[in-house]
């Protein structure tokens, strides 16, 4: 890599470390992996740097190096612990759970995404809501595959990978990131980002996303109270 080049990514890491950082904790919750998380992609993007003409785009670009990473992560260590157990017997799911304020409960709201068994994808999304007695209430579900919700800054952010006829597992097409708002006891679509995996950099962990503009939030149709608020995907 040419001296130019190298003095530019150290520039770029030092002004976007934190929030490269706030990044990689949204994908793992413990602090000392999420530095891990973000060394490791960032190691990987370096050799890379140059490969990326648009420099604007190296955020999304070193966030799906750190997806990719943890997913091998997360592969690698459910490979590790198939000798010792069985977590997909019987009706038994692995999940990924998070804890935070969204909706303003008197306890901190849950998050779980439920990954499958044979290649810890996410395959839903569910938001559960502490009521005043305690007693926790699902508020909100996304039941799709490679689906998978954080919480950034109070919001629900659901990140929901998208894949062509031909696509791998490993390299989907794109993505569509919507954020959840609550709002008069159910989420409401505050916005929504698709995100377009189209121009590769050559030799590359991944491929590198193009972000749209976001389109206008659509609010979703009132559901009965007696059941799970779902997306609206109008």
């Amino acid at each position: 890599m040419a001296q130019g080049e190298v003095l530019a990514f150290e520039d770029y890491v030092r002004t976007r470390q934190e929030a490269l950082l706030r990044s990689a904790r949204r994908l793992v919750p413990d602090p000392v992996d999420a530095q891990d998380l973000l060394q490791t992609a960032l190691v990987r993007t370096y050799g890379r740097w140059d490969g990326i003409a648009d420099k604007s785009l190296a955020d999304a670009y070193l966030r799906r190096v750190m997806i990719n990473t943890r997913t091998e992560w997360w592969r690698a260590r459910k490979l590790e612990e198939v000798p010792t157990e069985q977590p997909c017997a019987g009706k038994a799911y692995p999940v990924d759970t998070s804890y935070g304020s969204l909706t303003g409960g008197p306890s901190a709201d849950v998050v779980v995404n439920v990954m499958s068994c044979a290649d810890s994808v996410s395959v839903g999304t569910y938001v559960y809501r502490a009521d005043d007695d305690g007693a926790y209430k699902n508020v909100f579900s996304a039941e799709v595959p490679a689906v998978y919700g954080t919480i950034d800054r109070g919001d629900l952010v659901v990140t929901t990978q998208v894949y062509g006829s031909k696509d791998p597992l490993s390299s989907p097409s794109g993505s569509e990131v919507v954020t959840y708002r609550w709002a008069s006891d159910r989420f409401t679509e505050h916005d929504r980002v698709h995100n377009d995996f189209s121009r590769a950099v050559e030799g590359a962990d991944g491929d590198l996303p193009v972000q749209s503009e976001p389109v206008d939030p659509v609010e979703p149709e009132p559901v009965p109270s007696d059941g799970p608020v779902k997306p609206d995907r109008n």
